[in-house]
């Protein structure tokens, strides 16, 4: 029995709506980001729920990042807010940032920053299985709030320049299985690193309070960073006043959980170096 596709954002299914494909890197880095290589490094690591085993998975994809699509949209999302109120807005600072160029940060552009690094954060993990880090009710809220869900905190930087795009994904799960404390229901969340050309942005994103708590060690790593915080806190800054941070520390931020966690968290990893 084939299941019926239904958006992530809207909740339409077709006939309602039709599903599109819906870029997790905008098309368009094509043109603006030009030598950029046209070819993905991707890079699994997961447990396998049956077997208990520890399963890595390196492979090349003979594919641009910018030509990475899911299949979870609708057209009139895709073409209609994702387009007009998400990817449009931010287009001038992505571009300057990407290039190396500089740009004036203020609130409004942290804003529009962070909407869009949480939507494609949330969309790239919809290119790996399920369970996934960003649940329906947090879809819901991305559409209808334009912002980050609560419990979100972004930072900007200026990266090393490389011709490589690196994206990585690590989706959290915590469980809350304490002797001293009955079962609480297991939440979800996510570390995504994106960086491209001269920018790179961190969104850590969880589903509770208490989890975003218990990965204060990954906080604190992220503030000895030469980064600045543009969620929730919006600031005014010039983008080339930012100290530039070499890739093997955004590697290294890229999955600094896994090197932090507390016992209740479990950590999965994918990531794509382009």
């Amino acid at each position: 029995m084939q299941i019926m596709k239904v958006c992530v954002f809207c909740g339409k299914s077709p006939p309602e709506v039709k599903i599109t494909r819906e870029h997790v890197l905008r098309n368009r880095f094509n043109k603006v980001f030009t030598h950029a290589w046209g070819e993905m490094d991707w890079n699994q690591k997961y447990v396998d729920k049956t077997t208990g085993e520890f399963i890595v998975v390196n492979r090349k994809i003979p594919q641009s990042p910018f030509d990475q699509t899911i299949n979870d949209v609708c057209k009139i999302c895709n073409e209609g807010w994702l387009n007009v109120q998400v990817e449009q807005p931010v287009e001038k600072y992505l571009d300057c940032m990407v290039l190396g160029k500089d740009v004036k940060v203020d609130v409004e552009a942290c804003a529009l920053l962070s909407r869009w690094s949480a939507k494609t954060a949330a969309v790239r993990g919809l290119v790996d299985p399920p369970p996934y880090a960003t649940t329906a009710e947090e879809f819901r809220w991305l559409m209808e709030e334009l912002k980050p869900i609560p419990n979100t905190h972004i930072w900007l930087g200026r990266s090393e320049a490389r011709t490589k795009t690196y994206v990585r994904h690590l989706k959290l799960k915590h469980v809350c299985s304490y002797v001293y404390m009955p079962r609480m229901p297991t939440t979800y969340g996510h570390l995504t690193t994106i960086a491209i050309g001269n920018m790179v942005v961190f969104v850590l994103a969880c589903s509770s309070t208490k989890m975003f708590n218990e990965l204060q060690m990954t906080v604190n790593e992220f503030k000895k960073a030469p980064l600045k915080k543009i969620y929730p806190e919006g600031l005014n800054f010039n983008f080339h006043d930012l100290p530039e941070i070499s890739h093997s520390w955004v590697v290294h931020l890229s999955s600094t959980t896994n090197d932090a966690k507390p016992k209740p968290l479990v950590v999965w990893f994918a990531g794509a170096d382009i």
